[in-house]
């Protein structure tokens, strides 16, 4: 329009009348391109924000579970706290309670928490010959503490329904085993967890499957 108001010739202002014309038809078209180029131009960012709404999971972790390994059957190796530096750790005391879904078997230390093994065993047997062990209970989980210099294990508390016995199996080559007799309902292992925490490894047997 500005092009437009500069010719000054009569010719000029009836060509530019006329080209006004041609720019005001071609410019209704245009704001129709425009408007729907907009359009198309407003859908796409839209598109491109809805992208990124897929956020990463989260651990999955349950937030009731104690720290430690899950609930299973399986062989749990763990790891102490202590660089040997202190020398060999000692076996306190032993406790047995029970709680609400499950019977806690605590052995608590006087030093450093030694690495440690917890597995089902059947027949339960500790030492070079494999001479079996007999618990109270149906089933038996051994705990096998690296890196001990005593003996003795002792059980602070009464047994309990779930757990009716808990027993030093003596040392072996620096590991002292400790067997917990456990009575399942179905005569089959119960699921159990491991944790560490303040001087002692904690044992969780499940009274059924979690």
């Amino acid at each position: 329009m500005t092009r437009v108001q500069s010719v000054r010739s009569g010719a000029g202002r009836v060509v530019a009348a006329a080209g006004a014309a041609l720019l005001l038809v071609s410019g209704c078209g245009g704001d129709e391109d425009a408007a729907g180029g907009r359009e198309d131009a407003s859908a796409s960012p839209t598109e491109e924000v809805e992208e990124p709404e897929s956020t990463p999971a989260g651990d999955g972790a349950p937030a009731d579970d104690a720290p430690g390994t899950e609930w299973g059957t399986d062989v749990v190796h763990g790891d102490g706290d202590g660089d040997g530096a202190a020398g060999p750790s000692e076996l306190a005391e032993v406790t047995v309670t029970e709680d609400d879904g499950f019977d806690r078997v605590a052995l608590e230390f006087t030093g450093a928490v030694p690495d440690h093994i917890t597995t089902y065993m059947d027949p339960l047997a500790h030492g070079g010959l494999g001479t079996p062990v007999e618990l109270a209970g149906d089933q038996a989980l051994k705990v096998v503490l690296v890196g001990m210099v005593e003996e003795t294990v002792n059980v602070a508390s009464e047994p309990t329904a779930l757990v009716p016995e808990v027993r030093g199996l003596g040392i072996f080559e620096g590991e002292l085993g400790v067997g917990l007799g456990i009575e399942s309902p179905a005569g089959e292992p119960l699921p159990y967890r491991v944790s560490t925490e303040d001087q002692r490894i904690v044992v969780d047997i499940a009274h059924a499957e979690p």
